[in-house]
């Protein structure tokens, strides 16, 4: 019943407008470092390490508050992909056009959330694309991704295979 309610909860705030959702995402991501020890652990340092590395300001707030709103624009993206694909600008583009129409493949890596979203839609209107990633440890959130992923026509996507125990 949980996770029913989980699905119902993230598909509503996918059909809200955009703005909104990025809010509730940002709200979302205060929320969970706040109340979860675990995710502290887990953000915290990989947070410092970066900063450290580049140099750049120490903001943990405005980090916390992005990363959830990772996750909410790809339930935005999921449920509204041809809005998205009109807000996407690629620079540089005639680069991959090029690419493909000299017979090269091409292999883009992307971070898994927000640009991993977007990129294979962007892609897969100018021709086949070929998608490859690892699913979730949680069972109803790969059901949630891989509806919001599914889009006959469009993409090809391959799920790594999960471990055998």
């Amino acid at each position: 019943m949980r996770k029913l309610l989980l699905k119902l909860c993230l598909n509503v705030i996918a059909v809200l407008p955009l703005a909104l959702v990025q809010a509730i995402g940002s709200f979302l991501g205060i929320l969970a470092y706040v109340g979860s020890k675990q995710y502290r652990s887990l953000f915290r340092p990989q947070y410092e390490a970066v900063i450290r590395s580049r140099g750049l300001p120490f903001k943990p707030w405005e980090a916390v508050r992005a990363s959830e709103m990772l996750f909410s624009d790809s339930l935005w993206i999921w449920r509204n992909p041809a809005k998205a694909l009109k807000l996407v600008e690629v620079p540089n583009w005639d680069v991959v056009e090029q690419a493909i129409s000299d017979g090269h493949g091409l292999v883009m890596l992307t971070p898994h959330l927000g640009g991993f979203e977007i990129i294979p839609r962007v892609l897969a209107q100018h021709f086949p694309a070929t998608i490859l990633y690892r699913p979730s440890r949680q069972e109803w959130l790969n059901e949630v991704v891989e509806d919001g992923r599914d889009h006959p026509n469009w993409l090809q996507i391959h799920r790594k295979p999960k471990p055998t125990p």
